[in-house]
C-alpha cells in the first residue's frame, strides 16, 4: 500500500488543529512529499474549523449548543440521537445548516449560548477564504433560551470558560468518552 504524496502534509495539519506544539510537528515536516494547503479547500477548512469550535466547548456548552440546534433547526432529534459532537456537525453540514457562505445561525448558535470566544474562529475562517462576515445579530433574540419553550437550557455564569480548555491542573485532562466528548478525569 502507498499512501498519498499528501497524506503527511494532512496529518500535520489535523495535529495541528488539534493542537498539538509546533515543536513536535517539526519533525514529521521532512517527509512532506507534497505540500497541501487547507485554504485551497475551503469544505475541509470549514469542517476542521466548526469541528475545533465544538471540540473545545465545555460538556455543560455543548449541551446547552446541542439543545438549542435540536429547538430551532433539527427538532425531529432527540439529544440522545445525536450521539458526538462529530456527529451533530455531520447532521447541520448534510442538512446544510451551515456551509462556508452560511455561517449566521453559528455564530448566533455560540452567542445565544454565551460563548462569543469561539466567534474568532469563524472569524479567521472567513478571513482565509474571502468571505464577508454574515450578519447574525438579528437571529440572537428569537432563539435566547428565555425565548424558547422548554426553558431547560442552563447557560452558564459569563465568568465561566466555554472552552475546555481552560483547566489544566492536574487530574483535569479531558478523556475521550465512548461518545466523542470530552469529561474530566
Amino acid at each position: 500500500y502507498k499512501m498519498p504524496k499528501k497524506s503527511v502534509s494532512w496529518l500535520i495539519l489535523i495535529l495541528s488543529r488539534v493542537g498539538v506544539p509546533e515543536t513536535q510537528l517539526n519533525s514529521l515536516k521532512p517527509k512532506i512529499e507534497e505540500e497541501y494547503c487547507v485554504e485551497d479547500d475551503i469544505m475541509v477548512d470549514l469542517i476542521l474549523t466548526l469541528t475545533d469550535i465544538l471540540d473545545n466547548l465545555t460538556d455543560e456548552f455543548y449541551r446547552n449548543f446541542r439543545e438549542l440546534v435540536i429547538r430551532t433547526h433539527l427538532i425531529e432529534f432527540h439529544p440522545d440521537n445525536l450521539i458526538s459532537r462529530t456527529y451533530l456537525l455531520h447532521v447541520l453540514l448534510e442538512r446544510k445548516l451551515v456551509f462556508p457562505d452560511k455561517l449566521g445561525h453559528f455564530f448566533a448558535w455560540l452567542e445565544a449560548i454565551g460563548c462569543l470566544k469561539q466567534h474568532n474562529s469563524l472569524r479567521e475562517f472567513c478571513v482565509r477564504h474571502g468571505i464577508v462576515e454574515p450578519q447574525w445579530e438579528h437571529l440572537v433574540e428569537p432563539i435566547r433560551p428565555q425565548s424558547l419553550p422548554e426553558k431547560s437550557l442552563s447557560i452558564p455564569k459569563p465568568m465561566q470558560s466555554c472552552s475546555e480548555s481552560a483547566d489544566l491542573s492536574p487530574g483535569s485532562y479531558p478523556q475521550l468518552t465512548s461518545h466523542d466528548g470530552y469529561k474530566k478525569g
